[in-house]
């Protein structure tokens, strides 16, 4: 017994330094399998290089990989960190010149293929570090910008597999929706190919999969972890605040009382905002890898309880429904805390250059709310992404 299923090849560009998320993409792609194969009969191939070709001759090894590759492809992946990889007589890197071929077909026809570009921000060892390679990497980024493109990026491996997954998700709905509103068009492309998939050949299935029930419960206790680790990182906040208002009065009445001139009185208010700033920076160390870590576990259970639901059979769109507000409700949260915590950034940048402690301190204090403050960027961006693939799911549900 066989059934038709269309196959999407994927085709991933990267420099070697990104080999683990270069394994980490393929096992998200075989779980993506595992759901979308047998329920929207759509199955992901991933094409590189380093398995689809052999050796050769041609003008450069570049050119023997490319004309083995060919361009039969529908998405296109390109991975990069620290490396840009090494010059070919065409670009800059063979990743480079992958990427500008598919540009060139892409715009030719911009419903035949999909781009996604992905930049690892982990900090690694100065002494590992090329500026030649960064400063190509920089100029890369540039480009892809100036030719309209917008890149993802990702600061943890965990990241990275949550961003895969959501977005892979949201191109097989995208194709879903193509070959529900165009059954005879054939996919309008000839390099789509529709395998025969028999019983004899099923698709790897992974041990000690987790139910939709066990995603949900995982995904709630997670969020309520963020949400108290939010509310934690607030409050420290809110207490700085404070204190910095504190000592601001407490200037203004040696002010006032004429004892200003007093430099042991200064400098010992000087010291306690320097010391209250240094704790918060200690707390708030503490606390980021925690709200790391729990928002990660939250996208990762959302996005594969959503991508699971999928899967059955009747119409659940009123539980997506749910698990979009919980989301919303989530990213609400993040959006406030960042508003307060931009309002207080300006106040620690506006303080008066008194003492080298206190500027110390004070540079501390800002380099942590930077932190901070990408940690809640990047959350932001997780959290649209998942929104939109549960939004997508509840139209397609509601339609059939």
């Amino acid at each position: 017994m066989s059934e038709k299923q269309t196959v999407l090849r994927v085709f991933v560009a990267s420099p070697q330094d990104v080999a683990e998320e270069r394994g980490v993409f393929e096992d998200v792609v075989r779980e993506l399998n595992n759901i979308w194969a047998d329920t929207f009969g759509i199955r992901l191939d991933v094409v590189r290089w380093e398995t689809r070709t052999t050796p050769g001759f041609g003008e450069d090894p570049q050119d023997v990989i490319n004309k083995q590759i060919s361009d039969s492809y529908d998405i296109f992946i390109g991975i990069m960190w620290t490396r840009f990889g090494t010059p070919t007589p065409r670009a800059g890197s063979g990743t480079e010149e992958e990427f500008l071929r598919a540009y060139e077909r892409y715009k030719e026809d911009q419903n035949s293929m999909e781009i996604m570009f992905y930049f690892k921000t982990t900090p690694i060892s100065p002494v590992d570090l090329d500026p030649d390679q960064l400063k190509a990497i920089s100029e890369f980024q540039s480009k892809l910008s100036d030719l309209g493109g917008f890149y993802s990026e990702f600061g943890s491996i965990e990241e990275f597999r949550n961003n895969i997954m959501r977005h892979l998700s949201m191109i097989v709905l995208k194709w879903k929706k193509k070959l529900d509103d165009n059954p005879s068009d054939d996919l309008a492309t000839a390099h789509k190919e529709i395998a025969d998939v028999t019983e004899n050949n099923p698709i790897e299935e992974e041990e000690e999969e987790e139910g939709l029930i066990d995603l949900i419960e995982s995904a709630n206790d997670s969020m309520s972890k963020v949400m108290e680790v939010i509310e934690r990182m607030s409050d420290a906040t809110n207490n700085l605040s404070g204190k910095f208002d504190q000592r601001t009065e407490e200037m203004k009445q040696l002010s006032a009382s004429g004892n200003n001139k007093n430099l042991k009185l200064v400098k010992r208010i000087i010291a306690n905002l320097a010391r209250d700033c240094d704790d918060y920076v200690v707390r708030m160390k503490a606390e980021i890898p925690l709200y790391s870590q729990f928002f990660n576990g939250t996208m990762a259970s959302f996005s594969r309880a959503a991508t699971i639901t999928s899967s059955f059979g009747i119409d659940n769109s009123d539980d997506l429904q749910r698990t979009l507000d919980s989301i919303v409700t989530l990213r609400t949260s993040i959006t406030e805390s960042q508003g307060n915590l931009n309002k207080f950034r300006i106040a620690i940048e506006n303080m008066p250059r008194m003492t080298t402690i206190l500027n110390r301190a004070r540079r501390n204090a800002t380099a942590m709310l930077d932190e901070l403050d990408n940690e809640w960027n990047a959350s932001e961006r997780q959290t649209r992404d998942v929104e939109n693939l549960l939004s997508e799911l509840i139209r397609q549900r509601k339609s059939h």
